[in-house]
């Protein structure tokens, strides 16, 4: 099962503004130059990191995909999953995250659907504490 990652619109207007006035102003100052064409690759690679995150789950594994970035954690190693609203860097689009912990295993996510993911987590491993 395939799972979104949730976004927060202001996230994706200030990701958008940022871009799109930085390559403007750019192309205004210096033309098509080589700086330009370093911004335009910065653009495309934050956009696919953009709508490029997302979670899997296939047997017992969770296949976290953010961009080219990709991680694989074992379902039954999991322990806990709660609530988080952290900024801290992660596979995540939005601010509304969960945490999911385990052995080995510390990573921020925010799948839109946020039941049916755990729930599907639960599926594969029951001892998982929720805390949501």
């Amino acid at each position: 099962m395939i799972y979104p990652s949730k976004r927060d619109l202001w996230l994706g207007i200030v990701l958008l503004m940022t871009m799109s006035m930085s390559t403007i102003l750019l192309i205004a100052l210096e033309g098509l130059s080589l700086a330009t064409l370093v911004v335009v690759v910065v653009d495309a690679f934050v956009l696919w990191i953009w709508f490029g995150t997302y979670y899997m789950i296939y047997d017992d594994v969770l296949t976290i995909t953010c961009g080219p970035m990709r991680k694989k954690v074992n379902i039954k190693n999991i322990q806990s999953v709660k609530s988080s609203r952290s900024p801290i860097s992660a596979p995540a689009c939005s601010i509304d995250r969960i945490l999911i912990r385990g052995k080995n295993i510390n990573v921020l996510i925010s799948p839109s659907d946020k039941k049916g993911f755990v729930s599907s987590l639960r599926d594969v491993n029951h001892r998982i504490d929720i805390n949501l």
